[in-house]
């Protein structure tokens, strides 16, 4: 699919999101797999991406009790959403010298419940 729109940029934003999520597994497949999947395949294409924004969280810091949270926080996650999300974003910094990546830790997108 990639080769065939041959995007300027993708937004990934796909993943198993809910932390009480029932099959641990699914989390690493999907946050993990699967976004190493979506960077093979945009490599395979030989096209020019201008940039890939991939979504970690805010939860990888984990139980912070702080009022200000920046990028030097140390990672601490505390649960498998978490965890696959810290694991994801190691796994993508192996890519940042073939592709234009840029990793966001988000906190909630729709807010309390």
């Amino acid at each position: 699919m990639i080769d065939t729109v041959r995007p300027d940029y993708i937004v990934h934003l796909a993943a198993i999101s809910f932390v009480g999520h029932d099959d641990p597994l699914d989390f690493y497949r999907v946050n993990v797999i699967g976004t190493l999947n979506l960077l093979e395949a945009c490599a395979a294409t030989g096209h020019t991406l201008r940039k890939v924004l991939i979504a970690s969280s805010a939860n990888v810091y984990g139980n912070v009790t702080s009022d200000a949270i920046d990028e030097t926080f140390p990672l601490t996650p505390v649960n498998h959403y978490a965890v696959s999300k810290a694991a994801m974003e190691t796994m993508v910094h192996t890519w940042f010298d073939r592709l234009p990546i840029l990793i966001m830790r988000p906190f909630n997108y729709t807010g309390r419940g």
